[in-house]
């Protein structure tokens, strides 16, 4: 059990245990449909214990991985150069540490509640006559955002770890070409928190630097972001 709702099947594994090494090291395993491999090792060196960690997932099935249902399709996930470290005295100081790259890429991916029709139904409503208040174009915006999925070709993010907050930025390659999706994302792992921005834009006929735009926020607990358009 990785989590409540994940799980790794059928894994073989390697335990290393000496007096100031623990290392646990995967040879086979799946984790979301996909294989993975990997090691986890703890370093004891004094007062303090040092966690490293190498790893790859591939093909994994995004909906078991992320919750909250809002992301699917298969996600490759590895760490790069010498993996994720940190050093520190308790797991929380461990945690809130972590130092390192990874990258992470999503293909034939789709993005629910994020229909790109949506600008298109906001700007016909406007044409013909409602009035350009606020709250309204948004009740619109939301209510069309929730009526379909976003369809992503392919998505590709470098993935950097820094003081145990791991930022995520991308512009994946959608299945319009006359849609654009731009990403930033930042997870706090102490508080088990994501901070997420992800700009929808549209050309409908307007020229390349006056696309109209939604901007979608997520913030919040990680399996509860509070969700603001």
């Amino acid at each position: 059990e990785v989590t409540p709702k994940l799980f790794a099947r059928d894994v073989q594994a390697r335990l290393h245990i000496s007096e100031s090494r623990f290392a646990f090291q995967v040879m086979e395993g799946s984790l979301g449909g996909g294989p993975m491999r990997g090691e986890l090792v703890f370093l004891h060196e004094g007062a303090d214990v040092t966690a490293r960690t190498r790893f790859k997932l591939a093909d994994a099935d995004a909906a078991e991985l992320l919750p909250g249902g809002m992301i699917s399709g298969r996600v490759t996930l590895e760490t790069l150069d010498d993996g994720i470290e940190a050093t520190g005295k308790t797991p929380l100081a461990l945690i809130g540490k972590l130092q390192g790259r990874g990258r992470i890429t999503l293909s034939k991916g789709q993005l629910a509640r994020f229909d790109p029709t949506a600008l298109a139904a906001a700007m016909r409503a406007v044409d013909a006559g409602m009035p350009i208040d606020m709250s309204k174009v948004k009740g619109l915006v939301e209510t069309a955002l929730a009526n379909g999925t976003l369809a992503i070709r392919r998505a590709e993010a470098g993935i950097s770890v820094e003081a145990g907050q791991v930022r995520v930025l991308s512009n994946p390659t959608l299945g319009s070409p006359d849609v654009d999706l731009a990403l930033v994302g930042l997870v706090n792992l102490p508080d088990a928190a994501v901070n997420v921005q992800a700009t929808l834009s549209a050309s409908l006929g307007a020229s390349a630097d006056q696309w109209p735009h939604i901007t979608l926020a997520l913030k919040g607990p990680i399996d509860a972001p509070e969700r603001t358009i």
